[in-house]
């Protein structure tokens, strides 16, 4: 391994895109919709 191209590797950009389905699913995910005042 040589230690010098290890330390300096840049990685390609990724690139992606969040659509409102995907927050929507998000947020359904970590139980967002739920009554907070509910005990249960």
């Amino acid at each position: 391994m040589i230690l010098d191209k290890v330390l300096n590797f840049q990685p390609d950009p990724i690139e992606h895109s969040i659509s409102e389905k995907d927050c929507i699913l998000y947020s359904l995910g970590i139980a967002l919709g739920m009554d907070p005042v509910d005990p249960d």
